[in-house]
């Protein structure tokens, strides 16, 4: 018997989860059962008491029914301890694997889920870590089951949405929703809850999860691309609308789902009731579902014919090519969200990415060095089994070289461990060796069975040390399997800047290279978009489409925010008042007035933005005539570098001297009046 804080006495372990060991006990004070959940770990991580922590707040906090009611946060030789009012006799876990399958009683069981997390969801909290070892309940009523899990809970404020959560690749991730892996476009709600739900229901009515792989990145795959087998086809006697409920809770995308815990409820009540009555169940499921909130679909909408290509160059690349296509466009108008919908799509590839900044431009290689970053934590996160091969085919690629990718990339130490120093060399033999390495890198990643994609998004800020370690990949007659995404602003890219000298080298040597534009919505996938948004027929919405179109100029970012403003609405609400909402929007989409001194709060194309993409960029440039004078001091004029707008600072004082300013080839250069 174990002693707990001198206040509890602790019997023997009777159930474990990843981060826990349970214990039944009693307060010596009063006699009363108690659950105490200890810390696995000998030494427990600050991850981990955070964790214990925040499990025991929020339970406090909340105190709702269906939630286990905590006594107390103890401390326990090097960890922590939530104690817990006794929840039941055991986990709902052990509860599937002991008793029978009665389908009256396990209805009742997952009516009574669906009702606590629909109480969870009413106080706009996420629970993140859903699975059948966090409920616990009673062999006597089984349908009063208890949540004894919070510690990986989010509270939400309202119409916000969370990341996605992290899981254990042993056990969570076969619970864990598409969006919850991190391979997809999307972010994570209370819909995400609502799959794990699912696949708790489907392991209650079958006896066994939705996928069963033993290898991590393989049920990431299954969530992601794989359709589970119908609940009705492994156990015979489950009727066809409970089958039906389940797989609906188990969609890939969150708008195909439920989209409440209070909808699933119903449909499980309704399908108990008609049993009872020795009826068939057959009836529309979802018919009273709705969330109470406007959800804001996660599609990509009007970029199909761009995605596709783009799926075509990564089949290109996994059968031996090596490929750069650039994206180019308007900021705002969805080259990063294009690319991140093709990640979401190659979970059998490396996919990673890196930013350019404008501030950071000093900084040679640095979205690349982040890039190969996120490669290297994709090998970390695989199996031990793959890890090695992945160390071993880096020692071949690098040889005594190592050392020099590790000073620029020191998380390459977790792959290949510690290596010796190189030898200095010259400038240019330095930089002739760190290519062989990085090509070494490249090859070491980029497979048949995986190709490699790098997404290198700004290009118009990139350093020239990047700009030419690309071309040199790209030329390389050593490196394959390799696609490497661009994305640029057009307007930012002169005939004479950088990238374009790169490209036009690169388009006179015939390297693998191609463009993609990217242009503003149509009115038909706006009005898709706010089809899908209000629940509304597209006849009904086309005006307002038409309007925020007008306004926005088919932006898909600027399209987002004048839709975001109605997110205090409920879906009903939304419904009956969008025809009214057509003034709303056009009020909230129509830029203010432009003033010529004040970007920060005046600019129409930049105010949305944040501030530090938004600062002023001096651009001088001398007049001629001016120049030739030594003594005439040249005046600046400043350019919005979200909008290209120019102007004179407040600051500087308006001067009449002619202004030479940059200019696109072939145009007239512009003068401040």
């Amino acid at each position: 018997m174990l002693d707990l804080a001198g206040k509890y006495a602790l019997d023997s372990e009777c159930e474990r989860t990843p981060l826990a060991r349970l214990y039944r006990g009693y307060r010596r004070a009063d006699g009363v059962p108690v659950l105490a959940k200890l810390q696995r770990a000998e030494r427990p991580s600050s991850l981990e008491l955070a964790r214990f922590r925040h499990d025991h707040e929020m339970l406090a906090a909340l105190e709702l029914p269906g939630l286990a009611r905590p006594l107390g946060l103890e401390t326990f030789e090097n960890g922590l301890a939530v104690v817990l009012a006794d929840p039941g006799e055991l986990s709902l876990e052990r509860w599937i694997a002991s008793t029978p399958l009665e389908l009256t009683t396990r209805l009742g069981v997952a009516s009574s889920l669906a009702r606590v997390l629909g109480r969870l969801h009413e106080k706009n909290v996420i629970h993140n870590d859903l699975r059948p070892s966090h409920f616990f309940l009673s062999a006597a009523e089984p349908a009063a089951v208890r949540l004894i899990d919070l510690g990986r809970a989010t509270r939400l404020a309202h119409g916000t949405r969370a990341h996605a959560a992290p899981t254990d690749a042993d056990e969570g991730l076969r619970y864990a929703a598409p969006e919850q892996t991190g391979r997809m476009n999307r972010v994570v709600d209370k819909r995400s809850d609502l799959y794990a739900l699912g696949a708790v229901l489907y392991e209650l009515f079958t006896g066994r999860p939705p996928f069963d792989a033993s290898d991590a990145l393989e049920l990431v795959h299954c969530h992601i691309a794989r359709q589970p087998l119908p609940p009705s086809a492994i156990e015979r006697t489950l009727p066809r609308a409970l089958s039906d409920a389940i797989l609906k809770l188990l969609a890939k995308t969150a708008e195909d789902r439920y989209q409440s815990a209070t909808g699933v409820e119903r449909d499980l009540e309704r399908i108990a009731r008609e049993l009872a009555r020795g009826v068939e169940p057959a009836f529309e499921l979802a018919s009273d579902d709705a969330s109470g909130e406007l959800s804001i679909p996660q599609r990509l909408y009007g970029r199909s014919a761009a995605l596709a290509e783009l799926r075509t160059y990564v089949e290109a690349c996994a059968r031996g090519a090596k490929h750069l296509c650039l994206l180019a466009g308007a900021s705002g108008i969805g080259k990063s969200a294009l690319v991140s919908e093709l990640g979401a799509g190659v979970e059998r590839s490396y996919f990673a990415r890196g930013k350019f900044d404008a501030l950071n431009r000093a900084t040679p290689y640095s979205a690349i060095i982040d890039a190969c970053r996120g490669v290297i934590e994709a090998a970390l996160a695989e199996g031990q089994e793959r890890l090695l091969e992945q160390r071993a085919a880096l020692a071949r690629a690098l040889g005594p070289n190592a050392r020099v990718l590790l000073d620029l990339i020191p998380e390459l130490e977790l792959v290949i461990g510690p290596q010796p120093a190189v030898p200095p060399l010259g400038a240019v033999e330095a930089q002739r060796r760190f290519e062989d390495v990085f090509q070494g890198f490249v090859r070491a990643f980029a497979s048949a069975e995986r190709p490699l994609v790098l997404f290198l998004d700004d290009l118009q800020w990139a350093d020239a040390a990047s700009l030419k370690l690309v071309q040199l990949l790209l030329q390389s007659k050593s490196v394959a399997h390799l696609l490497l995404v661009g994305a640029y602003r057009e307007n930012e890219v002169s005939a004479v800047h950088p990238l374009s000298l790169m490209l036009y080298e690169l388009r006179r040597q015939a390297a693998p290279l191609s463009s993609i534009e990217v242009g503003p919505l149509r009115l038909a996938d706006a009005t898709q978009l706010l089809a899908d948004t209000l629940g509304a027929p597209l006849p009904d919405v086309e005006p307002l489409a038409a309007v925020l179109l007008d306004k926005t100029s088919g932006n898909p970012f600027f399209l987002a925010r004048g839709r975001s403003s109605a997110r205090g609405l409920s879906s009903s609400s939304a419904r009956r008042t969008h025809g009214a909402g057509i003034s709303r929007a056009s009020r909230l989409s129509s830029p203010p007035t432009t003033s010529s001194t004040s970007c920060w709060s005046d600019c129409g194309a930049c105010r949305s933005r944040p501030r530090r993409h938004c600062a002023w960029r001096r651009a001088s440039d001398t007049a001629s005539t001016v120049a030739r004078s030594r003594s005439s001091r040249a005046t600046s004029a400043v350019r919005h570098r979200g909008c290209g707008r120019r102007s004179m600072p407040a600051s500087l004082p308006r001067s009449t001297t002619t202004i030479a300013t940059p200019a696109k080839p072939g145009a007239q250069r512009a003068t401040p009046s």
